[in-house]
């Protein structure tokens, strides 16, 4: 257990971590074949939290449509964090959790700089 909070750590903090071979089915790690690949998931994130937005600046949403634009803007903050996966995240300390938000939110923000058309 103590390796799994030591890699959860590390994947926060940036580094990548390596894992006995039979700690590696705990980890749902995503692989991309391209940048392109990567960028296209994160522009569709992206839109849904937009569109989740504007029907929130229009109505309260319903409970499932909360919860369904929370965990899309987790996933969007989690795709800049190497490793990251939401059922890694879960698993993950509170403060750990905290940890991952922070650093995943900040490089969204970052992201949304450089890619200031998409805001």
């Amino acid at each position: 257990m103590t390796r799994f909070y030591t890699a959860a750590v590390a994947v926060c903090l940036g580094t990548t971590p390596q894992l006995a071979a039979d700690e590696n089915k705990d980890f749902d790690l995503k692989t991309w074949t391209t940048n392109e690949a990567l960028e296209r998931y994160r522009t569709d994130l992206l839109a849904a939290h937009q569109l989740c937005n504007v029907e929130a600046s229009r109505r309260a949403l319903t409970t499932d449509k909360a919860q369904t634009c929370s965990e899309n803007f987790l996933e969007l903050k989690l795709s800049f964090l190497p490793g990251a996966s939401r059922e890694r995240y879960h698993r993950l300390s509170p403060s750990t959790r905290k940890l991952a938000n922070e650093k995943g939110y900040a490089a969204y923000r970052a992201w949304l700089y450089r890619h200031r058309s998409l805001d």
